[in-house]
Protein backbone atom coordinates (compact mmCIF):
# COMPACT_ATOMS: atom_id res chain seq x y z
CA UNK A 1 0.00 0.00 0.00
CA UNK A 2 1.42 3.96 -0.94
CA UNK A 3 2.20 5.63 1.67
CA UNK A 4 0.67 9.25 1.97
CA UNK A 5 3.48 11.91 1.92
CA UNK A 6 3.77 13.95 5.19
CA UNK A 7 1.33 11.52 7.42
CA UNK A 8 1.64 12.63 10.94
CA UNK A 9 0.62 9.95 14.39
CA UNK A 10 0.85 11.26 18.05
CA UNK A 11 -0.62 9.97 21.25
CA UNK A 12 -1.90 12.11 23.80
CA UNK A 13 -2.88 10.59 27.27
CA UNK A 14 -6.37 10.42 28.60
CA UNK A 15 -7.47 12.82 31.65
CA UNK A 16 -9.78 12.75 34.13
CA UNK A 17 -12.56 15.60 34.91
CA UNK A 18 -10.08 16.98 37.67
CA UNK A 19 -7.45 17.44 34.67
CA UNK A 20 -5.15 14.71 36.04
CA UNK A 21 -3.62 11.84 33.25
CA UNK A 22 -5.71 9.03 32.96
CA UNK A 23 -3.33 6.25 32.58
CA UNK A 24 -6.66 3.78 31.44
CA UNK A 25 -7.29 6.38 28.38
CA UNK A 26 -4.97 6.84 25.71
CA UNK A 27 -6.01 9.12 22.19
CA UNK A 28 -3.75 8.57 18.65
CA UNK A 29 -3.90 12.05 16.33
CA UNK A 30 -3.21 11.27 12.95
CA UNK A 31 -3.48 13.66 9.98
CA UNK A 32 -4.29 12.48 6.78
CA UNK A 33 -6.27 13.68 3.92
CA UNK A 34 -5.66 17.34 4.36
CA UNK A 35 -7.96 16.66 8.13
CA UNK A 36 -7.30 15.70 11.64
CA UNK A 37 -8.34 11.86 12.95
CA UNK A 38 -8.64 11.27 16.50
CA UNK A 39 -8.92 7.81 17.94
CA UNK A 40 -10.00 7.54 21.50
CA UNK A 41 -9.40 3.78 23.33
CA UNK A 42 -9.92 2.71 27.25
CA UNK A 43 -7.98 0.09 27.54
CA UNK A 44 -9.52 -1.45 30.06
CA UNK A 45 -12.75 -1.82 28.47
CA UNK A 46 -11.38 -1.88 24.94
CA UNK A 47 -14.75 1.53 24.63
CA UNK A 48 -13.55 3.33 21.47
CA UNK A 49 -14.21 6.67 19.61
CA UNK A 50 -13.96 7.90 16.22
CA UNK A 51 -13.50 11.61 15.64
CA UNK A 52 -12.79 13.72 12.78
CA UNK A 53 -11.98 17.82 12.16
CA UNK A 54 -14.72 19.44 9.57
CA UNK A 55 -13.19 19.90 5.94
CA UNK A 56 -10.62 22.84 5.81
CA UNK A 57 -10.30 22.79 9.75
CA UNK A 58 -7.44 23.62 11.62
CA UNK A 59 -5.71 20.35 12.98
CA UNK A 60 -3.44 22.68 14.96
CA UNK A 61 -5.14 24.78 16.72
CA UNK A 62 -8.88 22.52 17.12
CA UNK A 63 -11.20 22.92 20.55
CA UNK A 64 -10.55 20.04 23.22
CA UNK A 65 -14.74 19.15 24.16
CA UNK A 66 -15.73 21.58 26.18
CA UNK A 67 -14.22 24.33 24.73
CA UNK A 68 -15.60 27.21 23.34
CA UNK A 69 -15.62 26.67 19.10
CA UNK A 70 -15.67 22.60 19.63
CA UNK A 71 -19.23 21.64 18.02
CA UNK A 72 -18.29 23.86 14.77
CA UNK A 73 -14.60 22.37 14.48
CA UNK A 74 -15.52 18.97 14.81
CA UNK A 75 -17.57 16.35 12.82
CA UNK A 76 -20.57 14.88 13.91
CA UNK A 77 -20.90 11.27 15.21
CA UNK A 78 -22.86 10.70 12.28
CA UNK A 79 -20.70 12.40 9.81
CA UNK A 80 -18.08 10.24 11.38
CA UNK A 81 -20.11 7.13 11.35
CA UNK A 82 -20.72 7.56 7.53
CA UNK A 83 -17.30 6.71 6.89
CA UNK A 84 -17.52 3.26 8.13
CA UNK A 85 -14.45 3.23 10.48
CA UNK A 86 -15.12 -0.32 11.45
CA UNK A 87 -14.58 -1.66 7.90
CA UNK A 88 -10.84 -0.79 8.88
CA UNK A 89 -10.51 -1.07 12.29
CA UNK A 90 -12.42 -4.45 12.65
CA UNK A 91 -10.04 -6.26 14.60
CA UNK A 92 -8.67 -3.47 16.59
CA UNK A 93 -9.14 0.05 17.15
CA UNK A 94 -5.31 0.93 15.31
CA UNK A 95 -4.40 -0.30 12.09
CA UNK A 96 -0.48 -1.28 12.51
CA UNK A 97 2.12 -0.98 9.71
CA UNK A 98 6.16 -1.94 10.01
CA UNK A 99 5.89 1.91 9.15
CA UNK A 100 4.04 2.73 12.08
CA UNK A 101 5.08 0.41 14.09
CA UNK A 102 8.77 1.74 14.47
CA UNK A 103 7.49 4.83 16.37
CA UNK A 104 8.21 4.80 20.22
CA UNK A 105 6.24 6.28 22.84
CA UNK A 106 8.18 9.88 23.68
CA UNK A 107 6.91 8.76 27.40
CA UNK A 108 8.19 5.31 27.37
CA UNK A 109 10.53 3.98 24.09
CA UNK A 110 10.12 0.76 25.06
CA UNK A 111 6.50 1.00 23.74
CA UNK A 112 5.16 1.32 20.65
CA UNK A 113 3.76 4.57 20.16
CA UNK A 114 0.86 3.12 18.68
CA UNK A 115 -0.86 0.75 21.14
CA UNK A 116 -1.14 -3.34 20.65
CA UNK A 117 -4.54 -4.28 21.49
CA UNK A 118 -4.51 -7.76 20.88
CA UNK A 119 -7.43 -9.66 21.74
CA UNK A 120 -8.51 -7.06 24.51
CA UNK A 121 -12.30 -6.22 24.45
CA UNK A 122 -13.09 -3.83 21.97
CA UNK A 123 -16.26 -1.93 21.18
CA UNK A 124 -17.23 1.42 19.66
CA UNK A 125 -18.95 4.23 21.09
CA UNK A 126 -21.89 6.07 19.91
CA UNK A 127 -25.26 4.97 18.27
CA UNK A 128 -24.14 5.87 14.97
CA UNK A 129 -21.50 3.46 14.89
CA UNK A 130 -22.05 -0.19 13.87
CA UNK A 131 -19.78 -2.38 16.08
CA UNK A 132 -16.86 -4.67 14.92
CA UNK A 133 -18.00 -7.85 13.19
CA UNK A 134 -17.29 -10.97 15.33
CA UNK A 135 -17.43 -14.66 15.10
CA UNK A 136 -17.52 -17.81 17.21
CA UNK A 137 -15.49 -19.77 14.61
CA UNK A 138 -12.97 -21.66 16.57
CA UNK A 139 -9.75 -23.53 14.39
CA UNK A 140 -6.28 -22.87 13.98
CA UNK A 141 -6.77 -19.21 12.43
CA UNK A 142 -8.71 -17.93 15.43
CA UNK A 143 -6.63 -19.38 17.88
CA UNK A 144 -4.19 -16.41 17.42
CA UNK A 145 -6.00 -14.03 15.31
CA UNK A 146 -8.88 -11.98 15.76
CA UNK A 147 -10.76 -12.22 12.04
CA UNK A 148 -10.94 -8.87 10.13
CA UNK A 149 -12.83 -8.85 7.05
CA UNK A 150 -12.33 -5.75 4.87
CA UNK A 151 -10.99 -5.35 0.97
CA UNK A 152 -10.45 -1.34 1.27
CA UNK A 153 -6.59 -1.81 0.54
CA UNK A 154 -6.44 -3.68 -2.35
CA UNK A 155 -2.64 -3.75 -2.20
CA UNK A 156 -2.60 -4.57 0.95
CA UNK A 157 -4.31 -7.75 2.84
CA UNK A 158 -6.63 -6.56 5.39
CA UNK A 159 -8.81 -9.35 4.36
CA UNK A 160 -6.74 -11.73 5.94
CA UNK A 161 -6.33 -11.82 9.95
CA UNK A 162 -4.50 -9.56 12.78
CA UNK A 163 -2.25 -11.26 15.04
CA UNK A 164 -2.78 -10.41 19.17
CA UNK A 165 0.73 -9.48 20.60
CA UNK A 166 3.36 -10.16 20.61
CA UNK A 167 2.97 -11.69 17.12
CA UNK A 168 2.31 -8.65 15.24
CA UNK A 169 6.09 -8.08 14.30
CA UNK A 170 6.88 -12.13 13.59
CA UNK A 171 7.35 -10.87 10.12
CA UNK A 172 9.53 -14.41 9.57
CA UNK A 173 6.23 -16.31 10.63
CA UNK A 174 5.44 -19.26 8.66
CA UNK A 175 1.37 -18.72 7.54
CA UNK A 176 2.00 -22.05 4.82
CA UNK A 177 1.30 -24.40 7.64
CA UNK A 178 -1.76 -23.26 8.51
CA UNK A 179 -4.73 -25.30 7.29
CA UNK A 180 -6.29 -23.89 3.91
CA UNK A 181 -9.85 -24.84 5.14
CA UNK A 182 -9.25 -22.74 8.00
CA UNK A 183 -8.85 -20.16 6.20
CA UNK A 184 -11.70 -20.71 4.13
CA UNK A 185 -14.06 -21.09 7.13
CA UNK A 186 -12.78 -16.89 7.91
CA UNK A 187 -13.08 -16.19 4.22
CA UNK A 188 -16.46 -17.84 4.21
CA UNK A 189 -17.61 -16.09 7.44
CA UNK A 190 -16.24 -12.66 5.88
CA UNK A 191 -18.83 -12.99 2.80
CA UNK A 192 -21.32 -13.39 4.77
CA UNK A 193 -21.08 -9.93 6.28
CA UNK A 194 -22.81 -6.45 4.82
CA UNK A 195 -19.55 -4.22 4.83
CA UNK A 196 -20.30 -1.63 2.04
Amino acid sequence: MACQTGNKVGRYQGLNSDGSENPDVVFITFCRDGGLGVIGHKLSTGETCFFSIVDDGDPNNSPKPGENGYNEAWMTPSVVAADKCQNCHMASPFLHTPAVDQLRNPADTSESLVPFTGNNPYSIIGQEFHQPHTTNIQNSCTSCHRPQCTQHFENYPLDELTMPPPFQNATDFDHSSISDADRKAIRDWCNTLNLN
